[in-house]
């Protein structure tokens, strides 16, 4: 009869252990059938052991995986699940996770940053023990619950510095685990559009908005195009007409009531430029080309960038910086140097917009058209902390009215289509 009963809680205990499957080259632990949840799986090794598991290089976790015909949504990162993964590079979360067990990215020596996702509400502990990591940015406004000494090895030992939602530092610094990090920096809201291209509002006196990229760049960090002087007047032609190199002036604006900060991005040296209301842009070092040809010359040591403005003499002035110096008033041989150009534009001031095909106005204070909307625009209203308001967009023939009565004061983007956004500021 004992033998019986032990035969019985044997195979009970087999049917209640979790059930683990593969995919994409991860391995996932289902953490509930009916719910058809997962998370990626805990690992047998520790911390100390000399072994390695099988992640390297740029790791993606998605949002979903698919195991015996059924969908599982990904929730969560379990127990040392990426432990000694020393070859992995980066690691993408997707935005359906909502915690991270314990020791998830030990002696993953190859990771410097991570992005954690706005719906993680549970941290662990000591989750980067033994890593070289020195940027973690979190999306969600509200801090993660987190264990113990969760990030121990990141605030002691590595200066790794914390990027947390606008209008959230103060959340952060006085939240447990959170307020340990000794360098806290509130991410500005995000970027706007201008002709399809990314601007940022430094809040500079003059209101220029400067371009997120260099001339010919798809990212902040990539050098972009070389250009000659007299090909600098062709911006417009490209970028839309609310675009221009900047001229003497709007580049002393920039020099002169920004701070600076020469730092690395993504492996690239340039500088960190921090406007007046606390928003930045980066401009890479990506040095200059001679006219007669040849590589880029003194690239991740200096940045030299066009003006607009020329001293009448086949020469014209210049940004030129390196680690200890910056200076616009530098010219240069107009007929032998390419340079990068960082574009600017003029504020926007109007009350009727003509953006992304859209006509864009103001009815009063709280309502904002859209017209020539067609059937498949896509129009979506959120906070910058990420909160949506699908309540305060409605369709009403060929246009869209965006109401923001009775929201708070504050900064929302409107997104069309899914790739285009526009600032809003509640006043």
């Amino acid at each position: 009869m004992k033998n019986f009963l032990f035969v019985i809680l044997l195979i009970l205990a087999n049917q209640l252990q979790a059930e683990d499957f593969t995919s994409g080259g991860v391995r996932y632990t289902i953490i509930s059938s009916s719910d058809r949840t997962v998370e990626v799986a805990s690992s047998n090794q520790s911390a100390g052991s000399d072994g390695s598991t099988s992640y390297r290089g740029d790791v993606t976790i998605p949002e979903s995986v698919t195991y015996n015909g059924n969908a599982y949504t990904v929730i969560g990162i379990g127990q040392s699940a990426f432990v000694n993964s020393a070859g992995m590079t980066s690691i993408s979360l997707p935005k359906t996770l909502t915690y991270i067990r314990k020791e998830a990215f030990n002696v993953c020596l190859g990771l410097q940053e991570i992005t954690i996702p706005r719906n993680v509400t549970s941290i662990g502990y000591d989750i980067f023990s033994v890593t070289l990591i020195s940027k973690i940015t979190v999306e969600s406004s509200t801090p993660a619950t987190c264990d113990y000494n969760a990030f121990q090895y990141p605030q002691l030992y590595n200066n790794c510095v914390l990027y947390v939602p606008a209008g959230s530092k103060s959340k952060y610094q006085n939240a447990a685990e959170w307020r340990l990090f000794n360098s806290i920096i509130e991410l500005g809201p995000e970027p706007g559009l201008l002709d399809g291209h990314e601007y940022v509002d430094l809040g500079l006196p003059s209101g220029n908005l400067w371009a997120s990229t260099n001339y010919g760049a798809s990212s902040p960090t990539e050098y972009g195009s070389y250009l000659e002087w007299n090909q600098c007047s062709n911006i417009a032609s490209s970028w839309g007409e609310s675009w221009r190199t900047p001229s003497k002036t709007e580049m002393n604006e920039l020099v002169n009531k920004c701070t600076w900060t020469w730092t690395t991005e993504n492996g690239v040296n340039g500088y960190r430029v921090t406007g007046i209301n606390g928003n930045t842009i980066f401009l890479p070092a990506g040095g200059f080309k001679m006219t007669m040809g040849g590589g880029a010359q003194t690239s991740g040591e200096q940045l030299y960038y066009w003006t607009s403005t020329s001293d009448g003499g086949g020469f014209s002035y210049a940004l030129v910086a390196s680690s200890s110096s910056i200076s616009s008033s530098s010219t240069y041989n107009t007929s032998l140097m390419m340079c990068s150009v960082r574009p600017c534009a003029d504020k926007i001031s109007s009350s009727v917009l003509a953006i992304h095909n859209y006509t864009i106005a103001w009815q009063g204070e709280d309502l904002m058209v859209i017209s020539n909307a067609t059937p498949d625009t896509i129009i979506r209203l959120y906070g910058v902390d990420g909160t949506f308001y699908p309540n305060r967009v409605n369709a009403i023939g060929d246009r869209v009215e965006i109401s923001l009565s009775a929201l708070p004061e504050g900064i929302y983007v409107l997104y069309i289509n899914n790739n285009r956004t526009i600032k809003i500021y509640r006043k």
